[in-house]
């Protein structure tokens, strides 16, 4: 065992869409896809706009959460709870045209909510570990910041509403940063931590890029909610944590680096990727330091919305990707692959 990894040792069971030559296909289908995703939400109006994204930040939390059980006898009530608080905020997406519709959003939501106060408070198997009760509470903060954010959009009379401002404001759009920060990036961070749990022989910095990217995935959404919530000031301090993700992620690119998984590698690659655009966008994003490149345009121009939802919905792609290639891989000890 000192020379191979777990994967040698328990081989999984391999599905046609894990095998290399269904990943390039996949991979072009992920590209389209976001592509498709991004010009869509650049010229859709931003309520709508800030719903996909949420609904989409859900699916990751439904994805990472079934991963965790439950020690007592509700487990499949719960799973069937949270399944349907995706399903009714879908709902309030699909027919948001319609104004009672809009308030599926919070109602789905608070089904999540429901579903994940479960999950955190009686974790078993691989979700056993205080690092991981802080990733899961992580993300019960941001489905709870996307209820909040939903209600402020349904309302925007309401003092909450008064207070964040509107779509363009900084308040706003730190916070509604916060919200997909908090509700993705502790996937990520599981997600490379089972990478290295698949590895017995791992190098040096792998460790510390994993323990990066734990730290970044709690700093990122607390300096957001900080910044927004109390002092501007606090988003100086962002190219921390948004430096340790991206190490993270170019750690996780190198583990998934190996003989039959491509579709992995080439996931963490396209979040690696969006992560380092990531980097280069803080430059001017929130209004500064920098100013923003001319070709770009204000906030709200079509070009600029389109490189910040192309950037986002990257990383979500990337995220789904990983999931759909790790179904190939068995149940190993302590958790899921």
């Amino acid at each position: 065992m000192t020379a191979r990894n777990i994967e040698q040792a328990f081989p999984g069971r391999s599905l046609p869409l894990s095998r290399a030559k269904f990943a390039a296909p996949t991979l072009r289908l992920a590209g389209w896809f976001t592509a498709a995703l991004a010009i869509g939400a650049a010229v859709l109006p931003r309520t709508l706009s800030f719903a996909v994204t949420g609904l989409f930040c859900l699916a990751i939390v439904d994805l990472t959460m079934s991963r965790m059980t439950l020690r007592s006898g509700v487990a499949a009530g719960a799973a069937r709870l949270l399944s349907a608080g995706s399903l009714i905020y879908a709902g309030g997406v699909l027919f948001a045209s319609v104004s009672v519709a809009g308030w599926l959003m919070p109602l789905g939501t608070l089904g999540v909510l429901l579903r994940l106060a479960l999950a955190c408070g009686k974790p078993a198997g691989g979700w056993n570990g205080p690092e991981r009760q802080v990733l899961a509470g992580l993300m019960f903060a941001g489905v709870a910041l996307d209820g909040a954010m939903t209600l402020a959009n349904l309302a925007p009379l309401s003092a909450w509403a008064m207070y964040l401002g509107p779509a363009e404001a900084l308040r706003f759009r730190l916070l509604a940063l916060a919200r997909v920060a908090a509700m993705t990036l502790p996937a990520l961070a599981l997600l490379h931590q089972q990478a290295v749990r698949r590895r017995v022989l791992a190098a040096p910095g792998t460790c510390w890029s994993g323990l990066g990217l734990h730290a970044g995935a709690v700093l990122m959404p607390s300096v957001l909610a900080l910044a927004a919530l109390l002092d501007a000031a606090w988003k100086y301090l962002l190219p921390v944590p948004a430096l340790m993700i991206f190490l993270g992620a170019c750690s996780a690119t190198r583990l998934a680096r190996r003989p039959g998984s491509r579709l992995e590698y080439s996931a963490w690659v396209l979040i690696a990727g969006s992560m380092g655009l990531g980097l280069l966008m803080g430059l001017y994003a929130f209004n500064g330091p920098l100013p923003a490149p001319d070709f770009l345009g204000a906030y709200g121009a079509a070009v600029r919305s389109f490189v910040r939802q192309a950037h986002g919905f990257a990383i979500v792609a990337g995220i789904l990707l990983v999931f759909l290639a790790r179904q190939r891989q068995t149940h190993f000890p302590g958790g899921h692959s």
